[in-house]
């Protein structure tokens, strides 16, 4: 295969998703973001890989998932960016947490590319970056930060999935309440009371500290 069909091909995997501007405290607005990210993809189709790189990056720290699939896929190709599979593996995740279907496939592709010890910390990273979100008072990323624990761990946590999931039911978040009891039915009765208390204990602290709570 050709390098500029390669590129081609490139292209097309980054011109699938439409601009999907998300809600949450930018310092843009959602029209500005859509129209940045439009920029974005003409830069992928006229193979300027440099400005692409810059502007999906950009994009990626608003929290666009699309986005976030875009840039890992041109840290994947090494394209704008030399290979790092780490760093993509990172957005990866945190746009498969967002959403975005494609994602999971890239995540697994790249953690075969990885060594295992090199795992647990890109998932430490995304959740420090879900804690982070969260106490910024970002909505979506109660359910994720749930997701998180079952979907980005090694090993499923379902303990903890049902933390965030009771507390994105507690503020009536879409999704939460079916998740919630879904991960319960993965655990002994004798444990819901500790993990109960753990989650209203953050709840209230989410309250104290100005953060939505419904």
């Amino acid at each position: 295969m050709s390098r500029r069909i390669g590129l081609c091909l490139l292209a097309s995997a980054l011109l699938i998703f439409p601009p999907r501007a998300l809600a949450g405290d930018h310092a843009l607005s959602d029209d500005a973001l859509d129209a940045e990210y439009d920029a974005a993809v003409a830069f992928v189709k006229q193979e300027d890989f440099d400005a692409a790189y810059e502007a999906f990056r950009k994009l990626s720290e608003y929290e666009q998932h699309d986005a976030q699939y875009n840039l890992a896929t041109l840290l994947r190709a090494g394209f704008g960016h030399p290979q790092d599979f780490q760093e993509a593996l990172y957005w990866a995740w945190l746009s498969h947490l967002g959403g975005v279907a494609k994602a999971d496939a890239l995540a697994d592709e790249l953690q075969d590319l990885l060594p295992e010890n090199a795992l647990d910390a890109i998932r430490e990273k995304v959740s420090a970056h879900l804690n982070n979100r969260v106490q910024s008072g970002d909505r979506a990323a109660i359910m994720h930060r749930g997701d998180y624990f079952l979907e980005i761990l090694a090993k499923p946590d379902h303990g903890q999935a049902y933390v965030w999931y009771a507390i994105g039911a507690a503020m009536k978040l879409e999704g939460a309440y079916q998740s919630r009891n879904d991960a319960a039915e993965n655990l002994e009765p004798e444990n819901l009371i500790d993990l109960q208390e753990e989650a209203a204990r953050i709840f209230r602290e989410m309250k104290a500290s100005d953060a939505p709570a419904g």
